[in-house]
């Protein structure tokens, strides 16, 4: 691999063929899932090669396979794809993600246990908490 390679230069959407190819092992299968032709799918994993000058998969009659270059890209690829959708998840939604907690508690606990604890251990986080009252459970017992 090149020592100077600037990953920042690649074409960043040759990633998602490049996940497609080993995710789905043949060229037409990939191709089929991404709405492409096969000969795009192989002339994207052949520019991102040259990108970075080395070879990310071999081929042998079961079909595509990663070198060992290729499974080190893998967990950043994915990390893009990860950071990729949730950000268009945001941009869709028009708000921020948040994280949401939701708590089944009773009426009682919440009152004299949560409502001291749970302010000091959410604040300065960006998390949404949502609490849901049990009621209390009667049991019939025979004696």
């Amino acid at each position: 691999m090149n020592e100077n390679l600037d990953l920042l230069e690649i074409n960043w959407n040759d990633l998602k063929y490049f996940l497609a190819l080993w995710r789905y092992g043949r060229l037409s299968l990939a191709a089929t899932k991404l709405g492409c032709t096969h000969v795009t799918i192989a002339n994207r994993i052949e520019q991102l090669e040259k990108a970075i000058d080395t070879r990310l998969f071999y081929q042998n009659s079961k079909g595509f396979h990663l070198t060992k270059a290729g499974e080190n890209l893998i967990p950043y690829a994915e990390k893009c794809e990860r950071t990729l959708r949730l950000a268009n998840e945001n941009y869709r939604s028009g708000k921020e993600i948040r994280s949401k907690i939701r708590i089944g508690v009773t009426e009682g606990f919440s009152n004299y246990y949560l409502s001291d604890r749970l302010p000091i251990w959410v604040k300065g986080k960006d998390i949404d908490i949502e609490t849901h009252f049990i009621g209390w459970c009667h049991f019939n017992y025979q004696w």
